[in-house]
């Protein structure tokens, strides 16, 4: 095994971009907009209570948007959404040009997800350079279809 420094974080980068990571949408109506962003760190943390965690850039222009929202909903991205998810991850005035979803309370749903979570946000905890957002389950619709989306070497493709 060869050791590299931590602080090269291009090495680092590289290394973590072997470790597979599922993909969701996190959207939410906030004061008649519909906001949103692709989130590349997501895990299912509890079943009781049911809670779910996401990682998000400290960067994020969006994050502090969507955190105001009651609810947000919570859109595994399956096959189906691969032009999707760059899009969503995309500038905020055209993230959901042309994108169907479907609203309960404020939370925003991608139509056709496998699995849609109506969560609330409980916490979130700046982590590094994330921030890790806690969210409770309070609704769920789960149908999957589809092999969920990952990102896995630098690259958005559907789970094998």
């Amino acid at each position: 095994m060869t050791s590299t420094s931590l602080t090269q974080s291009l090495d680092l980068r590289a290394a973590y971009s072997h470790i597979p990571t599922s993909l969701v949408a996190l959207a939410a109506e906030v004061d008649g907009e519909r906001v949103g962003m692709t989130v590349g760190s997501f895990v299912t943390q509890s079943m009781e209570p049911p809670l779910v965690t996401a990682s998000i850039k400290n960067s994020s222009s969006t994050w502090p948007v969507l955190r105001t929202a009651w609810n947000i909903g919570i859109s595994v991205l399956n096959d189906d959404h691969l032009h999707l998810a760059r899009q969503l991850a995309g500038p905020g005035q055209h993230r959901f040009d042309g994108v169907r979803t479907t609203r309960h309370n404020d939370a925003l749903f991608i139509d056709g997800a496998g699995v849609a979570l109506d969560t609330r946000l409980v916490d979130d905890i700046v982590i590094g350079d994330h921030t890790v957002a806690v969210f409770e389950v309070i609704d769920l619709h789960a149908a999957p279809s589809g092999a969920p989306l990952i990102f896995h070497n630098r690259q958005i493709k559907p789970a094998a």
